[in-house]
């Protein structure tokens, strides 16, 4: 009806929280978006593996939740979350089905 979803309101609202908190409240704000992958991505060995993903909104002053929706709908539907998705499961498993590399170490040096 209002173009927005209820989580949009919700950012929209936290992103005009911090104005005063702000060195410069007029640049753009950069928000992390949770997004649940659950029957999108494969359930992998167990069921309680990693199904979460998230986008990157860019907001900017005075916009309104109709303009936090569409910041939000964009990288979506571009299919940033599953990319995200890839990306993590590819650096932490080597594959994207829970298989094991071969001939490379099972976690890089960066995250033990």
């Amino acid at each position: 009806k209002y173009g927005a979803s209820i989580n949009s309101y919700l950012l929209c609202a936290l992103d005009r929280s911090i104005d005063d908190l702000l060195v410069d409240p007029w640049a753009p704000r950069h928000w992390a978006v949770g997004v649940d992958l659950r029957g999108s991505v494969p359930i992998g060995p167990r069921d309680t593996s990693n199904h979460s993903s998230g986008v990157f909104v860019r907001s900017k002053p005075g916009y309104s939740p109709k303009d936090v929706h569409d910041a939000t709908r964009e990288p979506l539907r571009r299919g940033n979350h599953l990319a995200q998705w890839t990306k993590y499961r590819f650096i932490l498993h080597g594959d994207l089905f829970g298989g094991k590399r071969r001939g490379v170490q099972q976690t890089p040096s960066i995250l033990r």
